[in-house]
Formats: C-alpha cells, structure tokens, sequence
C-alpha cells in the first residue's frame, strides 16, 4: 500500500486573512507563537493578559491550506482515502474545493474515500475549523445544560475534551488541531483488527480477525516463528504479560504480523487474562485487578494531558513521564475521562513496560445530553472506534464510562431526562453497543457504587474518589479510618519548582497572593488549604523559595500515608491511583511533576511505597509487603539510634506480614533497609542545625552531613536520580544527575 504524506507547512488564515505558517501535526495556539504572532498564554502573568491572547484565538474559525501533487499512477489506484488521525473539532475539509468531510467529533478518526476529488498534478486541501467556544456558547443559550464546575458552560454539547474549557488546574484553552494526515493508495487494505484470547490448562487460544487479510504469523519473544490455521493459533506453554511489579521486569511480547498482497502489519501483543473480580467477600463486594489468576494490588497516578498546548510535547515526553512511572514502581495509570484517550505511542509503552491502563470513556464531571439522537449516535461511534483501537493492547486493563457524574450530580432528580438518559447510556446503550468488542471489565462510572447514584463513596463497594483530606480539610492520618476497595483518586496540592513559578511569576511577585500566582491558581481557596495543611507539619516560611520544597513534603507525605495504609490491608484494599501525574501547564496543583518536568518529592519517595517488595511502618507497626509471585526470603535492616539489627522473614507471594509492633518513642530515629530501598522514620520534634559535606563531580554530588538531616533536597538546575531523602550522621549519598550540574543548593527540614 502506497501512501503520500500531507503533514508539513500549511497556511493558517482566518476571515480577516492570512495568519502565519502552520505545521501540521499541530495546532492554532502552537503555531501563532512559534511563529510570534501572539505570546504563550501559558507563561503570561495575569488573568487579564491571559484573557486578552487566548480569548481572540479561540473565537476565530481557522483555516489550514496547502497544496500536494499527484502524478497518473497514484490517481489510478483503486482506492485512495484521507486518513486524519486526529481533528479537533469542527471541521469541514474541502479538497480542491469540494467537500471531502465533515467531523464534529475529535475522538473518532477520519477515514473517507476522496479520490473522486482529485486529479492529476497539483491538488489542494484545506481544513475549515470553527470556534468551539462560539459552539457551545450557542448551544447552551438554545438549551442550557447545569452550569460547569471548572470551566466553560456548555462544554458538554461538544465532543472535545473538557478540560479544554478549563479546569481546577488547568486554563481555557480550546485549540484546533490536526493530527497526522495522509493519503492511502490501495486495492485491499487490512483493516478492523480483532484479537481475542482464551486461556485454559496452560494453553492459549489466540483468534485474530481482520478484513483482506491473507496470512498471519506469530513469533514467539524467543525469535520462533509460528504459523497460524486459519483465524487461530494454540500457543502451548505461552509466555504470559504481567504487570511489571508482579515479575520484577518488563514482560515479553509476541510479534504478531499481518499480511495481503501489498501491506503487512505489525504488532506486539502480550498474552494474558486479566479481569475485575467485583465477587462478595467478607468485607463487601471485591474490586481487584487479577491477571492470570494473580491478584494485583494497583500502584500509581492519574493521567492529564501533557500540555494545554499540544505542540508543547511528542512522543520523547512520554517516554520521560513513563520512565519516571517505572522509577517510582506504578504498576497502573488511570486515562483520566476529562481529557483524550491514550494515544497508540503510549499503549505501546505500556505494553513493553508492563503498566496496566485504566482508561476512561471522555465524559467528566458535566452531565451531557444523551436525550439528543445526534449526540448519543456521534459518542456510540466514539467508543466503538476507541475500542476497537485500543483492545489490541495487553495494558488495557478497564474501561469506564465517565468520572463522577454521579457523585458530582447526586442532587439532581431521578426523573429529568438528564438523569433518565444519563443511566439509559452509561448502564444500557454504551455496554450494550461495545459488549461484543471488549475483553476486559466495563464499570459505567468512577467512583461506582452498587447502582446508579447509591454509594458511590462507600468503603464496601467499588472504587472510592477520597477528598475528605484536601477538600474536606480531614487531618492526613484520616486515611487510616477508612478500608476502600480500591482508591482511584486522592492527592494534596502543592506549589510546582521554582524554575517553573518563575516562568510566570515575575521576582516582585512572589506572594501567593499576588496577581501573577493567583493568575495559575485555579482551585478555588488552593492557596487556603495549601497552608492549612504546612501549618499541620511546618511552621510558615520565612523566605517565598522554600514554598515548593514544603509543600510538596506534606503533599508526599499525604500520598504516603494513604498508599501505605491501603497496601497494609491489601486484599481488602486493592489500589492507590493518587492524584495527579502530571501537569497542563506551570501552576500549583496535585502533580507529582510539574510541566517542566522536574519531579516533586512524591515520586522519589514512591520508589519505596509503591515498592514490590516492602516494608511499610503505619499505627504503630512494621510490616512487611510482598506483591510478586513468589515467595522471598527478606532479611531487613533496622538501625534504631544507631544500632544495627537485622530480621529475616519469609514472605509468601502476593501477602502482608506484620513483624513486629514499636511505638516510636521521644527522640527515636530508625532507619529500614531492604533489597535497594531504605527509609527513615522518627519521633525528633527539634532537628539539629545540619552541616553537609559535598564531593561534586561534573554530574554527581557526594552529601554527607554531620548530624541526622531529614528529608534532604538538592535544588538544582539539572534532574537528580535520587532526592528527598534523609540521612544519618555521617552517612555519605551519591547523587547523579541527568546532566552537568551548573548550580546547586542544598535543603533540608534541620536548616
């Protein structure tokens, strides 16, 4: 199959004229600043500088042309069609002005037949995109929908991720966009790709189903080449994908390869059964991820898009954010349902590096109207197109339908047709229409309860979204009252780095009240909690810089206390997805990194939480963790004030042994070591001044202090391998770095 590429420079025009050159993958915002016509909004210090860029852009319809040339052979192909990976959203595509398209839609793929409108030499295509704000604007003044909670009225009315509207992280910025687009030569094409896989006695039945296709092989992660019968193949003593924690490895993959006459097709696949078990047990009803009969306790974050603005990041920005995931032990990420879903690039990582997907339908928070026709049929092809993509993939692990509709909605009455046509979609029509396409479990909301609108915050059934500690002002050690089943949201805000706050807020603003931190603030009373809970474990800082390093000690120490807590009761409790990952844009927020890329507190001291193997200390008690498959023989470290003892314990797979209870005690420090981790823990209410040593090389610092320093930060202008850390008196710490250090400065809670 021939293809030709129409990726590259377009013209972007609006009514009043031409604007600039555009690239394309990309978008309207990306390419006025590349090209100077308009400042980042992003990195502006106001609300009103904000507005004054982003408000023009995203009211104007935009025009993406330019012109491509077809010689006699191309044009005398059978089939030629348009393929657009991605339009966001409403579009009207002309080809040498002809209609070639219309899509309203920037979850579903196009894929239309255009060679009746091309010719031979030069031809033309342009991209009509209008305003999505003038849409919905429109839309919600005709019929308006109840009213957003974090951004734009009337987002609902648009199948364009909401969090484009705004949100309580993240600005309004509802760009357009166009992802790869190319053209198709071809008399048969291999298409609508299904795989399914039935597991029984060690064997696998694998079924691959996929239209003009001719011939199909397999070949084995050892390099041995396996010839299917017809649409099947038995795979005797397979090799099975497991989440990473579970094996201690990235799994192995089979290379399936599809062939016809003029296409071959590669993909690599794992080879697993994975289910929700949502059985009853003594505690409720269960909700456990089980992969080939193995119980899997879910370590992790959840997903945002990487930038506000999608030409701010590509395919390396995901193999950063997922190489951070690996260092810091997830074994799951949640796709979260007010953004996108995840992209090919990124399922396929996680097929490689063993991260289970939890992926969310695109509805959140906004009750949308599925009583219109129109709307219902456009989301039913969304999914069915998602579905089919994505099933392919040995991540996947869920779907769900939508994020907390019903626990953002309770309070609407049951017999509006909002609500009526809320549960015929999300607990008939959706699972109907993809019940026959999916392999893994389909819940119809998060969190879910035992039926529409009942429990959806209940500790004996499904999944929990906990924001008594953060929106509830509840005390961090309120987590040890509760035993979810599994909890898929719960966080604390903290302030991003300082080479991130000084991309907006200017030196003499510096001030959490101040008009360029507050222009970034977008929850409401964000900066109120924040110190509401610093003044819990810190007192206020003297000076604004030590802010980030604060804030984001409490924020890790909130996500600690939880995961260790629910890890603790593991089997009852199955799961901590904490909230969030990452970042739209430089702001106080939730995340683990900020938009720079600079990793906070959270991620270096997940490395040992969310370890497989650990020991965790919480009420009063040290405990050992095992989540593997096999059983280990664990000799663990203890240095209580300064005294070495060491305790041997035998873990079986997959269990929670608790070795012995200590209270700490006025004064105590200990320090727990295993395998490569270690941790301290200690009851000092005044830290000694500390004094450090350091060795530094071109990339690396030797530390060394003088009496125990606590949570021990080197600030710097590179990335470091290890941080956050505390040490012994005399206890020297090698520090790498991802390149060569120009400047550093030591922190920690003793100075």
């Amino acid at each position: 199959m021939e293809t030709l590429s129409l990726n590259g420079i377009y013209d972007l025009a609006s009514s009043d004229g031409y604007i600039c050159a555009a690239a394309v993958p990309g978008s309207d915002f990306g390419a006025m600043i590349a090209s100077g016509v308009i400042k980042d909004p992003l990195n502006v210090s106001s609300q009103a500088e904000f507005d004054s860029i982003a408000v023009p852009v995203s009211n104007h319809n935009h025009f993406f042309s330019r012109s491509f040339f077809l010689d006699e052979n191309q044009l005398s192909s059978t089939n030629i069609r348009l393929v657009c990976e991605k339009i966001d959203t409403l579009c009207v595509c002309l080809i040498n002005g002809k209609r070639a398209f219309e899509s309203k839609n920037a979850y579903v793929p196009v894929d239309v037949d255009v060679k009746h409108l091309l010719h031979i030499g030069e031809n033309s295509i342009c991209f009509e995109i209008s305003s999505a704000v003038e849409y919905i604007q429109r839309r919600q003044k005709q019929a308006p929908l109840p009213k957003n909670p974090n951004g734009l009225d009337g987002a609902a009315y648009l199948r364009k991720p909401a969090c484009h509207f705004g949100w309580d992280w993240g600005p309004c910025v509802p760009y357009k966009y166009i992802g790869n687009v190319e053209l198709q030569f071809f008399r048969n094409r291999i298409e609508n790709i299904r795989i399914s896989q039935f597991h029984q006695n060690g064997v696998v039945e694998l079924t691959v189903k996929a239209d003009n296709c001719l011939k199909r092989k397999l070949i084995t992660p050892q390099g041995e080449l396996l010839e299917f019968s017809g649409d099947s193949i038995s795979i005797d003593n397979p090799v099975l994908w497991y989440c990473r924690d579970l094996i201690g490895k990235n799994p192995e993959l089979y290379t399936l390869i599809l062939e016809n006459d003029e296409q071959m097709i590669e993909k690599r696949i794992g080879l697993r059964d994975i289910i929700l078990d949502q059985s009853q047990d003594d505690f409720g009803s269960n909700f456990r991820f089980v992969i080939n009969g193995r119980h899997v306790f879910a370590k992790g974050a959840n997903l945002v898009p990487f930038s506000a603005i999608p030409d701010n990041y590509d395919e390396k920005t995901i193999d950063y954010y997922l190489d951070l995931a690996v260092k810091s032990n997830f074994n799951c990420i949640r796709v979260w349902g007010g953004a996108d879903y995840a992209s090919e690039y990124l399922l396929n990582r996680c097929d490689e590096l063993g991260i289970l997907v939890w992926q969310d339908f695109c509805f959140a928070c906004l009750m949308y109207p599925f009583y219109e026709e129109d709307f219902r049929q456009n989301v039913l092809e969304e999914a069915e197109a998602n579905v089919l993509r994505m099933e392919i993939h040995s991540s996947l692990a869920l779907w769900c339908g939508n994020n907390e509709l019903e626990a953002m909605y309770s309070w609407l009455p049951r017999n509006t047709k909002l609500v009526k046509s809320y549960i015929d979609f999300f607990y008939h029509d959706l699972p109907n229409h993809i019940n026959k396409l999916i392999s893994v479990k389909y819940i119809p909301t998060s969190p879910v309860g035992s039926a529409p609108f009942e429990e959806n915050s209940a500790d004996h059934v499904g999944d929990t979204h906990m924001w008594n500690v953060w929106h509830g002002l509840k005390p961090l050690n309120y987590y040890q009252k509760r035993y979810t089943r599994f909890l898929s949201e719960f966080g604390l805000e903290s302030l991003p780095s300082m080479k991130a706050i000084s991309s907006f807020v200017p030196f003499n603003q510096r001030d959490l009240s101040s008009e360029a931190f507050m222009s970034h603030q977008k929850c409401t009373g964000g900066n109120a909690k924040m110190l509401f809970y610093l003044r819990e474990r810190f007192y206020d800082p003297v000076v604004f810089d030590y802010l980030p390093y604060m804030t984001g000690i409490v924020q890790s120490e909130c996500v600690q206390y939880a995961a260790e807590h629910f890890r603790g009761n593991k089997g009852r409790c199955n799961g901590a997805l904490f909230w969030q990952f990452n970042d739209v844009w430089n702001c106080p927020s939730w995340s683990a990194v900020d938009h720079e890329g600079v990793p906070k507190a959270i991620m270096y001291k997940a490395r040992t939480f969310f370890a497989p193997v650990a020991v965790i200390y919480y009420d009063g008690k040290f405990t050992a963790v095992n989540d593997t498959v096999n059983d280990i023989d664990l000799t663990i470290e203890f240095c209580i004030n300064g005294k070495n003892h060491n305790y041997d314990c035998h873990l079986k797979a997959d269990s929670v042994k608790v070795l012995f209870e200590r209270r700490l005690k006025k004064g105590d420090v200990i320090r727990v070591s295993w395998l490569d981790h270690s941790f301290i823990t200690d009851n000092v209410s005044q830290l000694a001044p500390a004094h450090f040593t350091v060795s530094r090389g071109k990339d690396y610092l030797k530390i060394k202090s003088d009496v125990y320093a606590k949570n021990v930060f080197v600030d710097s202008d590179s990335i470091a391998d290890d941080n956050y850390f505390s040490l012994l008196p005399g206890e020297e710490r090698l520090i790498r770095f991802s390149s060569d250090i120009k400047e550093y400065r030591i922190i920690c809670e003793n100075n």
